[in-house]
């Protein structure tokens, strides 16, 4: 009965928005009036992306979408709003939430979130210190970007000047503040802190076009714009290529239909997953980096054997193009602009009965070893996973590898320095200048901001890699606990039964329910309406990893004690380490539950001060959907929100 009611009242609003739709089309033929659409000329918002810039996005969902009779009214941000404001404009493109203080403005659901970066068009920004007793040029009376700036400055300790003008484009030569779809243009830039979600603002007297808009960026026109703003830094990134590139390069890369080069299988700097048929690590991101910019796939070629030997030879037969190397060992061949430069950590174990040193013999920190350590003392192994083992097992009682230990038994029990930054370069034979030119002023337009951002998606994919494996050796003792436990239970009976089926059920750091019963759940094939939730966390393996477990522990009972506040423990779930299901019946009040949410956490004054945020991914589930299915596309959805910094969600 209530559902019925529900869709009554659905389709009535649905006939009202229609109804009035049509009497305003009606009005504006009769009266032959164009709708006002506001568009902010900048350079920025008409660059061309695969045959669209934002404002033909934007102008063909109000045209061609919306069926209206267009008069385009052009002019800068704050000229534009000004008209949105006064009602000499219906609609603007994009408007920030957080610069809506007009009520005769309403704003359309967020079609993505923006950041605030510092940028510049000649000073290198590589970290915050970079600032240290610089001028800042900001938008005069933008007290909400002024407020954060001033917070990332005080975070930091960075004494910094900041200055207040009318026209930021006369200062872009030096250090200034903006958004990031206006910075994105140039190399040098530094995150600040999340902005706000960006919208389209309609003028109050056409509110009623809100669900028509709503309805054309869920059906497609908000995965366009956000397509546009990942592409934009990448866009400006290959225009700068382009430009250092000779006539004669230009014409070598028309030839040019793949590169090749080779890794090695499993090694500290690439892996490659056979269950994925890809590699995972520093050197594939890198080198998907520079396919990114030149724009020509990469091919990866590997020898079973993992011999380096056998690669060089293929480099020398034309096979593939170039290897990752950091030194010129032949005269045969030549070294590229450095790619990287790659941490190596000694790491020893307190306390080991044993002086040698274990290392990966096909690694680059071969040469590291021997150079610091007498060849009698240095275990040579494999792989890292024979390498791990040996550790573990005393048979070395310290380790050289450019990764640090993933294993949490031996990160408690080992003391870690880094003994050198090896420079990874590109090695090209000696006769292909033309490669190396190329490959170099590729290279040289690999911004600090993108460094940063690989780190991070590499460090997070191998996180995953580890999640994986972890999970597998969890299903394998899962086996034997059940085995166990029904053993227990034939001797210990009912009096046993509900300290183990508590056990199984309730994750015991959270007091939450967890993945078996969540699993048991699905089993029940629910039926109904709802949202899958599923949340994790931002930044809690690097506080784990710095502040250690009982930070952690903290940090997860905080999270679970905010989810409690906002939703039912029956419908709240710790899937496994940071993640979190929730499972929401009332789908209409999902959005101010999530804002609730996201309210308590950047308030929360433990996660506050670890910089701990929230990435979450929604779904509507259908009545006859899988509960699991559903949480797999709320998974998704999650992961899409992850790449936005800062507390963010996608539905």
């Amino acid at each position: 009965m209530h559902l019925e009611l529900r869709l009554l009242k659905n389709n009535y609003r649905s006939i009202q928005v229609l109804l009035l739709l049509i009497i305003f089309t009606i009005q504006v033929f009769c009266s032959n009036e164009k709708f006002n659409l506001g568009i902010q000329d900048y350079p920025e918002t008409n660059v061309v992306i695969n045959n669209s810039s934002i404002n033909d996005i934007i102008i063909e969902l109000f045209e061609k979408k919306l069926k209206l009779d267009l008069n385009i009214v052009k002019g800068t941000w704050r000229e534009s709003y000004r008209r949105l404001e006064n009602g000499e404009v219906a609609a603007l493109g994009l408007v920030s939430i957080n610069n809506k203080k007009n009520k005769n403005i309403v704003l359309s659901n967020p079609i993505y979130n923006e950041n605030l970066y510092v940028a510049s068009n000649k000073k290198i920004l590589k970290t915050s210190e970079s600032l240290e007793n610089e001028n800042i040029y900001v938008y005069k009376g933008d007290n909400l970007p002024i407020q954060k700036l001033k917070s990332f400055l005080n975070e930091n300790n960075i004494s910094a000047n900041i200055i207040e003008v009318e026209n930021i484009d006369d200062y872009t030569s030096e250090i200034y503040l903006d958004s990031e779809f206006i910075s994105a243009k140039f190399q040098n830039r530094l995150l600040v802190s999340y902005l706000a979600p960006i919208c389209i603002g309609i003028n109050k007297k056409y509110e009623y076009l809100l669900p028509e808009i709503n309805k054309a960026l869920d059906e497609g026109y908000r995965v366009q714009i956000t397509q546009y703003i990942n592409n934009l830094p990448k866009y400006y990134q290959r225009e700068r290529f382009l430009k250092l590139l000779t006539e004669n390069e230009k014409n070598w890369l028309l030839n040019k239909k793949v590169f090749r080069t080779a890794f090695e299988t499993d090694s500290t700097l690439s892996l490659y997953l056979k269950s994925e048929n890809k590699y995972i690590g520093i050197l594939p991101a890198y080198i998907d980096k520079l396919s990114e910019i030149i724009n020509i796939p990469i091919e990866y070629k590997t020898h079973k054997d993992n011999n380096r030997s056998n690669s060089l030879i293929d480099l020398e037969n034309g096979e593939i193009d170039f290897l990752i190397d950091s030194e010129n060992v032949e005269n045969k061949f030549i070294l590229s602009a450095e790619l990287y430069k790659l941490p190596v950590y000694l790491m020893s174990h307190l306390g080991s009965m044993s002086s040698k040193i274990g290392i990966v013999k096909t690694d680059l920190s071969l040469s590291i070893a021997e150079k610091f350590f007498m060849k009698e003392n240095i275990v040579y192994y494999l792989s890292p996973k024979e390498l791990s083992e040996g550790w573990k097992s005393d048979e070395v009682g310290a380790i050289i590898s450019a990764s640090l230990s993933s294993d949490e038994t031996c990160k408690k029990l080992h003391k870690s320095v880094m003994i050198e930054k090896v420079p990874l370069k590109l090695l090209i034979l000696k006769e292909r200048m033309v490669l190396k030119s190329i490959l170099d002023k590729a290279i040289s337009v690999i911004a600090d901001v993108d460094r940063r951002e690989i780190d991070a998606l590499v460090k997070e994919r191998q996180e995953e890699n580890l999640l994986l494996e972890k999970e597998k050796n969890q299903k394998k003792q899962l086996y034997f606990i059940a085995f166990s436990i029904v053993i227990l239970l034939l001797l210990f009976k009912l009096r046993k039964e509900k300290v183990l089926n508590k056990k199984l059920k309730y994750d015991q750091l959270t007091k939450l329910p967890n993945r078996y019963l969540f699993n048991q759940i699905c089993k029940k094939k629910y039926l109904g309406r709802g949202v899958a939730i599923v949340i994790d966390l931002d930044n809690f393996k690097f506080v784990n990893d710095i502040y250690g477990h009982s930070v952690g522990d903290s940090v997860l009972i905080e999270v679970s004690n905010i989810l409690l506040k906002i939703f039912k423990k029956e419908s709240c779930f710790r899937i496994s380490g940071d993640e979190f299901y929730i499972f929401y019946e009332e789908e209409d009040e999902i959005v101010p539950k999530i804002e609730d949410l996201f309210r308590l956490g950047k308030s929360s004054i433990l996660l506050k001060n670890y910089e701990v945020s929230f990435s979450l991914g929604a779904y509507e589930k259908e009545i006859h959907e899988k509960l699991s299915l559903a949480f797999d596309k709320a998974d998704f959805k999650m992961y899409e929100a992850k790449k936005i910094k800062g507390f963010s969600y996608c539905i």
